[in-house]
Parts: structure tokens; C-alpha cells; sequence
């Protein structure tokens, strides 16, 4: 249902049928955002669907990307693996990472130009990598605090290291994501936009989720959805997706 720009009141733009049994009058509709099936989705990572983990006990060795993509993130070592129901956001489940965690895909490539969210909170201060590829892509914690940090580089060293500003807490459950047209990049913190970073980004291909590569700087929190678009997406569709991550984590 789409409800054009400055439409007059009494525009009618769609049709709801229904059915009173008890002849009483009395309706409830909810408008429930959903996540926009046409924006170039490259990773999806949804921990409310049960079907996309694979688990023992609670550990997680596989959780499946939802795009049609098949870029699964996956961790054999078993201390290496984050737990699955023992954390939930909104009341739903999400893929808890302890500090020491991390799973990876070494298929999934990306550019300068794209657009991440996530969905997640972090129980400690210091630098800490939910989304990584180093030193090219830095999506997580900033140095000291618990506030969010997205920077980019070269592939021999980052542009810069600074915490986004105004800082913005990650330590209640909260709506994170970046969009970059290949120089520029701007941060979110649900919905509210933060100061423009440095987005030049050497290409790459592979992927971690929770920490570098060697395990460090890892992230101490749950992680409940990741999206990853191949576009820089438009202030509209953003917000979408925005939309959709928040009602469904209760944000």
C-alpha cells in the first residue's frame, strides 16, 4: 500500500474488507512494515527465524543468510561459537557473542557503495567488530566507550579510527546501519543520523562477524538481524528498512 506525497485528506488509496461476526462494529487494523523485497539485498541474517540456525546445546555452527544469496556465516571451532535462546530482543530470540566468538564467510564481496543495519546491543566499552574485514570495513564499537563506530580504508590502513559523532550509546538493543556512495558515509542510530565519515573503501571479499579475524576486538552482545545491501540506499528506502527493524524488535 503506497500513500503518495502530499496526497489531500479524502484520497481514497486502498481498500480494507471485513468481516464483523458479532455485529458489534468495532475493527482493529495494524499496518505492519515489512522488509522492502526490491533494494539489492545481498546478506540477511535473521535470528527470529529458528530455521536458520544450526546448533548443539545452544551452540551455533551455521547461521544461514536469507537472501538467496547462500553467504552463511559459519564457525566449526567449538568456543569460537556464539549461543543461540539464551538472549532475546523485542521477545524474540538473538545470536548471543560473548567476547570471544566470531563466525565468518569467505564467499561474500563487497564495494565502496552499500548500505548495513543491524540490530544489536553491546555489554562492554573499548573497540569492538560486529561486521569486519580489516583494514577495510570497521562496523561496531569505538575506542573507550560504548558508543557507535563505522570507519573504512585503504586495505594498508584505515582513513581514520574515530568513534561516530555525537556519540550514541550501543548499550540498550538499537537500530544500526551506515549507507556509503563509495567517498562518503553516513551512520544511523535508530533513525538518527550521525556526522558524515570518510567512506573510501578498498573493494574486498570475506567477511566476519564478531570480532577480527584473529579473534580480537570482539564483540560482547547479542546480534538479532544484520542486512547488507549492495546500493546506497535512498533517505525513503532506508527508512523503510528502519521501519521494519523496528517494529519487529519492538525498537
Amino acid at each position: 500500500l503506497t500513500i503518495a506525497e502530499n496526497s489531500s485528506i479524502g484520497t481514497v488509496i486502498g481498500e480494507f474488507n471485513a468481516t464483523d461476526p458479532d455485529g458489534e462494529g468495532n475493527f482493529t487494523y495494524s499496518l505492519v512494515p515489512q522488509l522492502p523485497s526490491d533494494l539489492n539485498i545481498s546478506l540477511w541474517l535473521d535470528a527470529s527465524d529458528a530455521s536458520t540456525i544450526t546448533h548443539s546445546n545452544g551452540s551455533v555452527s551455521q547461521w544461514a543468510d536469507k537472501s538467496g544469496n547462500a553467504f552463511h556465516f559459519t564457525q566449526t571451532t567449538a568456543d569460537k561459537q556464539p549461543t543461540t535462546d539464551t538472549f532475546s530482543i523485542g521477545g524474540m530470540n538473538a545470536i548471543n557473542f560473548d567476547g570471544s566468538d566470531r563466525m565468518a564467510n569467505n564467499d561474500i564481496s563487497m564495494n565502496g557503495t552499500h548500505s548495513i543495519f543491524a540490530v544489536a546491543l553491546s555489554n562492554a566499552n573499548g573497540y569492538s567488530r560486529l561486521i569486519d574485514n580489516n583494514p577495510r570495513l570497521f562496523f561496531g564499537n569505538g575506542n573507550g566507550n560504548n558508543n557507535f563506530a563505522t570507519f573504512y580504508g585503504t586495505g594498508s590502513g584505515w582513513n581514520e579510527v574515530n568513534t561516530n559523532t555525537p556519540g550514541q550509546s550501543l548499550a540498550t538493543p538499537s537500530i544500526i546501519g551506515v549507507t556509503n556512495d563509495g567517498s562518503t558515509a553516513k551512520p544511523y542510530v535508530n533513525g538518527t543520523a550521525q556526522d558524515t565519515k570518510n567512506g573510501t573503501m578498498q573493494s574486498f571479499t570475506s567477511l566476519r562477524l564478531g570480532a577480527w579475524s584473529t579473534g580480537s576486538q570482539a564483540w560482547n552482545g547479542p546480534i538479532a538481524e544484520v542486512l547488507i545491501f549492495s546500493t546506497k540506499l535512498s533517505d525513503q528506502d532506508r527508512q523503510s528498512v528502519e521501519a521494519y527493524l523496528a517494529y519487529k524488535w519492538g525498537l
